[in-house]
């Protein structure tokens, strides 16, 4: 027996000792990535929002100075609060070309635009950032408002209107 095991472990090794001297090539491979403290998630149900703004009367533009008034939306957040414990918040849409700051309207509805709003109702130009927001750990949300608003409340002409934008958070 022991000869048969000595025979079998040379015949191993001869083996492995040939598959060492097989030539091979390499190369260099590097990794990169980013690590992003991203310490809130956007709740599910606020990934892709409808904001309905409730019907509009011209004479409303007339009376308020070109302002609609104001619709309070939230982007709720669950966060786990550390290094990072506030918030800006980024809408990025089509600005309006005769309206500064606010974004563009599609529609039949003509001469108007909408204004967004800080929670403390100072505006928010579109693709601009919004003021920085506290959290904490938990259920938060993110408060704004939405208005139309024209330059000439006599030139709107009446109809649907809609308008687009996405969201972006930076944390601080």
């Amino acid at each position: 027996m022991r000869k048969a095991t000595a025979g079998l472990l040379l015949l191993a090794s001869c083996l492995s000792g040939s598959a060492l001297a097989v030539d091979s090539v390499g190369g260099e491979l590097n990794f990169s990535g980013r690590l992003v403290p991203q310490p809130c998630k956007v709740q599910t149900e606020d990934l892709d929002m409808q904001v309905r703004i409730p019907s509009v009367a011209t004479k409303e533009l007339i009376v308020n100075g070109g302002k609609g008034k104001e619709f309070e939306f939230s982007i709720g957040l669950s966060c786990k609060a550390g290094i990072k414990n506030t918030v800006i918040t980024t809408f990025k849409g089509v600005a309006d070309p005769n309206m500064t700051g606010l974004l563009k309207t599609t529609g039949t509805a003509k001469g108007i635009a909408l204004r967004l709003l800080n929670s403390d109702m100072t505006n928010l130009d579109i693709n601009s950032q919004s003021q920085p927001i506290s959290f904490s750990d938990g259920i938060n949300f993110l408060k704004f408002f939405v208005r139309v608003e024209t330059l000439d409340a006599m030139k709107v002409t009446g109809g649907p209107f809609e308008a687009g934008a996405t969201f972006e958070l930076s944390y601080q």
